[in-house]
């Protein structure tokens, strides 16, 4: 009989201990892919150098398979889940297949770059930030530093949304206080709810890349409101977030 009673408590135990594997083991392995290629030479002149750095977490519970998915889905751009080396593949033939497009037959020769390195911080480890900054240059008088974030939760594996943190009415009280804080500058009106944002311990913070609000000579344009100033706006759940 006590065996028994041993045996049910494991069985009940289990998925409540996969459920919160997030939250109580912090010890979570990543490795990192980085390939780089120099020189490649096109009919047309082109001359592409290309280098990029993929850190990805390699653990395999659900939820950080999930996580992985999702990242190598965003860094690659590739439309439905699919091994690394299928998305490493897509990537790089799409590099080159936008140069040859690009490129008129009688273009004068050209260097051209295309860089990008991802990174990641987990908050209270609850929340897995994922980060891209690249550099890109195709010609002109300048090339583009876009950066893009993406938060994940870590004890469901989901991405985590504007939506997942604040209800409608709330998330137009967000924008107010962005274009608050945006005060006095000529693009505060051209402001609009990202979701390029990260989560940090103490609050959130947003990221307009150049060109989508501002010039390219105003750089990023970020905006951070502290937790005090938006926690009674938060979510139930999306509170727990910024919690020890």
């Amino acid at each position: 009989m006590k065996n028994c009673i041993l045996i049910l408590i494991a069985l009940v135990s289990m998925p409540i201990l996969n459920r919160s594997y997030a939250q109580n083991n912090p010890v979570i392995s990543f490795d990192t892919l980085i390939v780089e290629k120099y020189g490649q030479t096109f009919k047309n002149g082109v001359i592409l150098d290309f280098s990029y750095q993929f850190v990805y977490p390699t653990n395999d519970v659900p939820e950080i398979k999930r996580i992985r998915e999702q990242m190598i889905q965003s860094f690659f751009g590739v439309e439905f889940p699919m091994s690394l080396e299928q998305a490493q593949q897509h990537y790089e033939e799409t590099i080159f297949h936008q140069e040859y497009a690009s490129q008129d037959s009688d273009a004068a020769i050209s260097h051209q770059y295309h860089n990008e390195y991802s990174g990641i911080t987990i908050n209270y480890d609850k929340v897995l930030v994922f980060y891209t900054k690249s550099y890109v240059f195709w010609g002109g008088m300048h090339g583009l530093e876009p950066c893009q974030y993406t938060c994940f939760d870590l004890q469901t594996g989901g991405k985590i949304t504007l939506q997942d943190l604040f209800s409608n009415a709330n998330k137009d009280k967000i924008l107010t206080m962005i274009k608050h804080e945006l005060m006095g500058k000529y693009y505060q009106e051209k402001a609009y709810l990202t979701e390029n944002f990260l989560l940090l311990p103490k609050g959130i913070r947003f990221v307009y890349n150049p060109y989508q609000i501002a010039s390219y000579g105003d750089g990023h344009i970020v905006v951070t409101l502290p937790l005090s100033k938006i926690r009674h706006l938060l979510k139930p759940h999306a509170l727990t977030y910024f919690e020890e």
